[in-house]
């Protein structure tokens, strides 16, 4: 059973250098429930098709089962008093995946990109970046990273628990950017997640994101992470 308010996949695709990394797609969604999917009906999933997932949660949030983590903390926000967790995990697919399952994560919002062309033995060609949670932060601010191989894309995701009220995340250099929150939990949980293609040469520091809780932005815990990934 799908979780309510699961939005429709996004079907946009952006095509990498010849034979390197291309889109696939993405989906976004949020729970009130225990249990629940994310539906990828949407998307044309190849085997080894490469996943990034994001959640964000005002509770501990649990690793999801076959996801490799790549960081994941559970708290609380000391101002507001409210748990938070978030989760970034990856994940090579298999042909004909349709959808992603979770367990015990109520109160969440998440979302997911799909790439092909992503390296099976090493997908991460450096080691992602992380922002730890920093408390009183409304708005995620992925790290800068420095890949290592000609045609590495760079994906910035991040999330937070936000306060009652909050916006949609917003992003100034990420393409694809997909954004979603829960309003129904008692904080609001945020995730945001984009890519920058086609890396050449030096730093790439994706923009700190816009928007979220900005009216209390004392009642917030923000982090992200940035990861660049190799091409086959």
């Amino acid at each position: 059973m799908f979780a309510p308010g699961v939005l429709a996949a996004n079907l946009l695709r952006a095509g990498g250098a010849a034979g390197g990394i291309s889109y696939v797609g993405g989906a976004k969604g949020f729970q009130s429930t225990v249990s629940g999917s994310l539906s990828l009906l949407g998307l044309s999933i190849e085997d080894d098709d490469f996943a990034i997932l994001v959640i964000s949660r005002t509770s501990s949030v649990p690793l999801p089962t076959g996801w490799a983590e790549v960081y994941r903390a559970n708290g609380s926000d000391p101002t507001a008093g409210v748990g938070y967790g978030i989760c970034v995990a990856t994940k090579f697919m298999t042909a004909g995946e349709s959808s992603i399952s979770f367990t015990s994560h109520s109160n969440t919002a998440y979302a997911v990109q799909v790439f092909r062309g992503v390296n099976t033995s090493s997908p991460l060609d450096v080691t992602a970046q992380i922002q730890a949670f920093v408390n009183n932060t409304p708005q995620p601010n992925p790290p800068a990273i420095t890949p290592s191989t000609s045609g590495a894309w760079v994906v910035a995701c991040g999330g937070s628990h936000g306060a009652f009220d909050a916006n949609d995340f917003t992003s100034s250099d990420l393409t694809d950017f997909l954004t979603q929150q829960n309003e129904d939990a008692s904080f609001d949980p945020l995730v945001g997640i984009g890519y920058i293609p086609d890396w050449e040469s030096g730093a790439v520091d994706p923009a700190q994101f816009g928007g979220g809780s900005t009216g209390n932005p004392t009642w917030c815990s923000a982090a992200a992470a940035t990861i660049a990934l190799r091409p086959a």
